[in-house]
């Protein structure tokens, strides 16, 4: 409720108009929560995010690119936090989404269209472009790319116990590290993560977003973020051929030498396939999101292809070690572990005392259990004792108690720690149990108000449960 109330009101002061409709939109990978509000003439996108400068990052990017002649969606009203912002709305047809449904589009000529306005991008916005204002960091140095490395380290070899040389890895990520951020007169803007699901197409004209944690860096990256994403629609040799177009058409703004160009592009090919593997490793095994099941073949064939036909990774000779592994003798355990990780179902139970804590039917002995019977009681209010925690009047008598709400607010850290730990040790169920003395006021509101608050933060990424034991009998 409250994103809906806030967006309303951005809406309301941005266009002088109501807002009647406020819908949850997916969010993909990402943490941000995206809305799409509308009345019977206006569609507009509200967005929600906690990480104040990152907002502040994309404000400022989206502004140059807009004053570069970039298609990206304007930013129109912003709340006084700066963690909630309504944007233009240009439809939900992704390019990956055309290229997969529109057998008539020629799909080559298309990426070279991407490909054109990405040079533009790169080389004109860079123009008078002030790196300060970029987050988490100005520019992508050796500190950046050993993060990014180290993200496919905890979050992919370790997970999956592939043994290596720690020691030895970290030469080789150091020796990668220096060889990339050697390459500094290729140092444009850099868009960061720039692929086809971050590109809209409406009414024909190309609409480029996500563009938060742009900065200073490589023209390769962005480049090899497009060809070598998991869901790129083009195959090796047609890869191979927007390289070169991407070659000829850079040279008509910088002077650039082709194999010198390629020799770091390979290297940044290689960088951006482990973070990306890093990526599916946290966000579809650790954080448990579905969506990344659906690129770990992929992602498996772009290692291959790197391994096969470049020389890149033989000068590491740690890290080819453990990319061997990967792709044979862990390539269908890692599989196996994607296709077949299982959300983590949450039961959240209200209930009477008087009757007992519920039966936990995954016999796990009956999870979390938290007494509210110290809170204030509506059922001693004659006028509110036949209504539940599922009616307006029980909420509103809650909703202005401050001791409620500190209740919940601890109840969530809890729960939410719970739930974390739970994701990262692979468990199939938890359980959080709210008691009251007759389990239809007290416990059925704080019940509601934890579920409420995990379907906000977790979406789909969780099942959740939620039972009444006095109400739904």
């Amino acid at each position: 409720m409250e994103y809906i109330d806030v967006f309303k009101k951005l809406f309301e002061a941005k266009f002088q108009q109501a807002c009647l409709s406020v819908k949850e939109l997916s969010s993909a990978g990402s943490n941000r929560k995206y809305f799409r509000l509308q009345n019977n003439s206006i569609s507009v996108i509200g967005t929600y995010s906690n990480l104040v400068e990152e907002n502040e990052a994309f404000f400022y990017v989206a502004d140059k690119l807009k004053k570069t002649n970039v298609n990206v969606p304007e930013v129109y009203i912003v709340d006084v936090s700066k963690m909630f912002y309504i944007q233009e709305d240009v439809g939900d047809k992704s390019a990956y989404q055309l290229i997969k449904e529109d057998k008539t589009l020629d799909v080559l000529l298309f990426y070279k269209s991407i490909i054109n306005d990405l040079i533009e991008i790169q080389i004109n916005a860079d123009k008078g472009f002030d790196y300060s204002k970029c987050y988490p960091k100005e520019k992508f140095d050796i500190d950046s790319i050993i993060n990014d490395l180290d993200y496919f380290k905890y979050y992919f070899i370790k997970f999956f116990d592939i043994p290596f040389n720690e020691t030895f890895l970290g030469y080789d990520f150091n020796s990668l590290a220096k060889y990339i951020n050697s390459k500094e007169y290729y140092n444009y803007f850099m868009y960061r993560d720039f692929q086809t699901r971050n590109i809209h197409v409406f009414y024909d004209n190309k609409y480029y977003f996500d563009f938060q944690g742009a900065r200073k860096g490589p023209l390769q990256y962005d480049l090899a973020s497009l060809l070598f994403s998991a869901r790129c629609s083009l195959n090796f040799k047609e890869r191979e051929i927007i390289l070169d177009y991407y070659i000829d058409n850079l040279s008509k703004y910088i002077d650039v030498k082709a194999s010198d160009f390629k020799e770091c592009y390979y290297h940044i090919v290689l960088l951006r396939v482990l973070q990306t593997f890093g990526a599916y490793g946290f966000r579809g095994l650790y954080e448990r999101k579905s969506m990344f099941k659906e690129v770990i073949m992929p992602a498996m064939s772009n290692l291959q292809w790197i391994m096969d036909n470049t020389s890149v990774v033989s000068t590491f000779k740690e890290l080819q070690s453990i990319l061997n592994k990967i792709l044979n003798e862990y390539k269908h355990i890692i599989i196996d572990k994607f296709m077949t990780n299982k959300k983590l179902t949450v039961t959240v139970n209200s209930f009477s005392f008087r009757r007992g804590i519920p039966y936990d039917k995954h016999g796990n002995g009956g999870g979390f259990v938290f007494d509210c019977r110290f809170l204030p009681n509506p059922g001693l209010d004659h006028n509110l004792k036949i209504f539940t925690g599922l009616d307006l009047e029980i909420q509103n008598y809650f909703n202005d108690k401050n001791i409620v709400k500190d209740f919940i607010v601890n109840c969530a850290k809890i729960v939410e720690s719970s739930i974390k730990e739970y994701i990262v040790k692979n468990y199939e169920n938890i359980s959080f149990s709210f008691g009251c003395t007759g389990g239809r006021h007290r416990s059925v509101y704080c019940s509601e108000q934890i579920a409420k608050l995990l379907q906000e933060k977790y979406g789909k990424d969780i099942n959740i449960e939620l039972k009444h034991w006095e109400i739904q009998k």
